[in-house]
């Protein structure tokens, strides 16, 4: 491909994705990051909802960018039924994606952004996909972990609705847990859970 034709394809597809906008002249930095973002681009079997996020986490080891972006997403995918009007906590979302992925804290928060509205425009559509797409890309321990954080921030204020359970629940079968793997699971998170909290009692009392 020559360089024009780079150029141009390399634009059209960071347009799409939101890197550029409108019809602005591309100056050289305009230029090498959408470059960047075509030599680091997920492959074609990615969902949209993944390039988008992907496509601003630019510099990211394009197998951890694609990881993140559908670690991110699914746990929007399940929280997303308790988000008050102004959307979930970012600050939140960004530690448990910075714990998994080598990513700034401005790329995270973009990373949140992005999730969250692709979550509320495209969820119906992408749930199902990108919850695969991450079974496809990830290790038997990372979805375990998937799960756990899962549990973590839907009780975050201190109890899960029965709702935000039944989506924890259909995530694990789409990862590829059966319900008595999920029944394990929560039991396990449920044990730590009042672990730490007798635990704090405790120190708390001077025990």
């Amino acid at each position: 491909m020559c360089s024009s034709d780079l150029l141009a394809s390399c634009v059209h597809s960071a347009r799409d994705m939101g890197i550029i906008v409108g019809e602005q002249t591309i100056m050289w930095s305009g230029w090498r990051r959408a470059v960047e973002w075509w030599r680091a681009r997920p492959p074609a079997d990615s969902t949209d909802s993944v390039r988008a996020i992907v496509g601003h986490l630019a510099g990211v080891d394009p197998g951890a960018a694609r990881y993140a972006a559908a670690f991110v997403f699914v746990v929007c995918r399940a929280t997303r039924l308790s988000w008050p009007a102004e959307g979930p906590d970012p600050a939140a979302m960004a530690a448990l994606l910075r714990a998994r992925a080598d990513v700034t804290a401005d790329q995270a928060l973009r990373a949140i952004e992005v999730a969250v509205y692709q979550a509320r425009l495209v969820g119906a559509t992408d749930d199902f996909l990108v919850t695969r797409e991450f079974r496809q890309i990830s290790t038997v321990e990372q979805r375990l972990d998937l799960v756990e954080c899962l549990f973590t921030v839907c009780a975050t204020g201190g109890s899960m609705s029965a709702r935000e359970e039944a989506q924890i629940r259909q995530i694990c079968s789409e990862l590829g847990f059966a319900h008595h793997h999920y029944i394990a699971m929560r039991t396990s998170w449920m044990r730590e859970r009042d672990g730490a909290r007798q635990s704090r009692m405790e120190w708390s009392s001077g025990r």
